[in-house]
């Protein structure tokens, strides 16, 4: 899927106003051994965004392809924004490059492609990782070690998105390639991608 870059934002923005419209639910879970006894307490539980960042960069000659990873080591990511942006070195009289870009997830799979041509500079994909943002929610229980464990237990990390994502790129260019008008690409790979964590506080009395 390409996209304007003017959407991107619009995009990410919707990700965000979702974990936005928190519901507040309150449940009783039983305390620890060490904590029975004690008088409950209510603790709130929120899942705040945050926007990380990777990225790569390289150079492909006419002709030729590349292949590079670029790691990601955030985790309950809900989507990756991949740009890709080349600076075409072209030789005299001959045309621009046709640059063609596949991305693949940590897991091997496509999931996203396009082709460059005619002067192109660059090139947006986007990935939705099925991954959503949980609802804000209370809790009623003895300890903030109680709220973590009960937290750990009901909302498991999402490792999907986590580790290499892999960017391939190749050039090809029309005209006459004789000695000394061989061109070149150079490019650069950023991805930015939302990702959640869960963050457990004691609610004010």
């Amino acid at each position: 899927m390409t996209v304007r870059p003017n959407q991107l934002l619009a995009i990410i923005g919707v990700i965000m106003l979702v974990s936005a419209i928190a519901g507040a639910v309150v449940i009783e879970e039983e305390p620890s051994a060490a904590n029975r006894g004690k008088r409950p307490k209510t603790f709130h539980i929120s899942f705040p965004i945050t926007n990380g960042t990777a990225g790569a960069a390289g150079n492909v000659n006419d002709g030729t392809s590349m292949e590079v990873a670029v790691p990601v080591s955030d985790y309950n990511i809900t989507a990756v924004v991949i740009t890709v942006t080349w600076n075409d070195n072209q030789p005299i009289l001959r045309p621009a490059a046709a640059v063609s870009v596949s991305i693949k997830d940590p897991s091997g799979n496509e999931v996203g492609s396009g082709l460059g041509s005619d002067g192109a500079t660059g090139i947006n994909i986007v990935v939705v990782t099925g991954t959503e943002v949980p609802k804000d929610l209370n809790i009623s229980v003895k300890s903030q070690q109680d709220a973590q464990n009960w937290v750990n237990e009901n909302y498991p990390t999402f490792m999907n998105s986590t580790g290499d994502w892999t960017v391939s790129l190749s050039v090809t260019r029309g005209g006459f390639s004789g000695p000394f008008r061989q061109g070149s690409v150079d490019w650069t790979a950023d991805l930015q991608y939302p990702f959640y964590t869960a963050d457990v506080k004691e609610a004010s009395k």
